[in-house]
């Protein structure tokens, strides 16, 4: 059994004790003491109809307005591997008389592993029916980059809007996008200039080598015509 208690603060400066109580018979009474302290409280009203999902009716990464232990921001449970390039999220609300506005997102990431986009947040409104949003991860570098999603939702009947977080790895071990460095580029470069380079001398000497083989055939031939001429003269 779960026991989720939401509660709303209406001044920052508000501190409060409650005790809940239940009945659980054959047992004693349950008593649970809460203690309220709205000055840190960031988010004082929870998205009680809220829900966030990796898949339609699944509701495994927010629910309530709450983010679940396996999305957790600081300590996520969830790995995207590697042959994944993109994620698809829902957004839905549980209760048909609810909407909840999506204002606003940011990604947080390692940006030496990956160079993530949104796409699908512009003009979002979380309702019944279940709107979907997309993460394309676009790795480009082997390794892991924890992804920290922080969404902006605005509820009519609240003026401050909410903030909900969740969090991920994504594992980069295919590079979707090779990035060509400097370095790359200049080894690319040297080693097309000693291709050519190889390339000319290989004419060079060649064509010296068929230079020399020439003048060996030449030489060759008047020796032959002194002989003849010689032996002409002693006749």
């Amino acid at each position: 059994m779960t026991l989720t208690v939401f509660f709303e603060c209406k001044e920052r400066a508000n501190k409060a004790d409650f005790m809940f109580t239940a009945d659980l018979p054959p047992f004693d009474k349950l008593r649970i003491p809460f203690y309220v302290d709205c000055q840190v409280q960031d988010n004082p009203a929870p998205l009680h109809h809220l829900i966030i999902e990796s898949g339609r009716q699944r509701a495994d990464v927010v629910k309530g307005g709450i983010t679940l232990a396996a999305y957790s921001v600081n300590k996520s449970a969830v790995t995207v591997l590697e042959e994944i390039s993109t994620s698809e999220f829902w957004f839905r609300v549980d209760d048909k008389n609810h909407t909840y506005e999506i204002k606003e997102s940011t990604i947080s990431y390692d940006n030496r592993i990956m160079k993530p986009v949104i796409y699908g947040f512009s003009g979002i409104n979380a309702t019944a029916a279940s709107r979907s949003f997309f993460i394309f991860y676009n790795c480009i570098k082997t390794g892991r980059s924890h992804v920290k999603l922080t969404v902006e939702i605005g509820d009519k009947a609240h003026p401050r809007p909410k903030i909900v977080e969740f969090g991920f790895t994504k594992v980069c071990l295919i590079q979707e996008h090779p990035s060509r460095s400097y370095k790359t580029i200049l080894l690319y470069a040297v080693s097309i200039l000693i291709l050519v380079m190889s390339c000319w001398l290989i004419k060079r000497l060649a064509a010296y080598l068929m230079m020399e083989q020439r003048k060996q055939t030449t030489y060759q031939t008047l020796s032959k015509l002194d002989k003849s001429d010689l032996s002409l003269i002693h006749i």
